[in-house]
């Protein structure tokens, strides 16, 4: 299936070639202009740590360039700090924080 401004691509191991995670994005029309906007980076546990989050990030800066885009946007949650910050060593900035309140029930 195709959706025009979506983008899926598979994250591989370079020798052997296996599938190691994903990388989804959109671009989205924005009031500052389009933006690519990650909607899911997965890389598999057991191979976290080892790089490949951080050469896929990479390579999608690549592909947003090619695609005449300058601005890549992304959601993380706030548990993910391994996520946080490798995108923070790659340059991201925070933009918006998002709080919750949970409320007990009256009895």
């Amino acid at each position: 299936m195709e959706t025009e401004g979506a983008y899926l691509f598979s994250v591989k191991e370079k020798e052997q070639q296996t599938p190691v995670g994903h990388l989804w994005f959109n671009v989205l029309e924005q009031e500052k202009g389009p933006v690519a906007f990650i909607l899911d980076i997965l890389i598999y546990d057991e191979f976290q740590g080892q790089g490949y989050g951080q050469a896929a990030m990479t390579a999608l800066e690549e592909k947003v360039r090619e695609l005449g885009l300058n601005r890549i946007g992304l959601h993380v949650f706030g548990h993910n700090q391994r996520a946080f910050r490798l995108y923070q060593k790659m340059g991201y900035t925070v933009t918006d924080i998002q709080m919750f309140k949970t409320l007990e029930r009256y009895p």
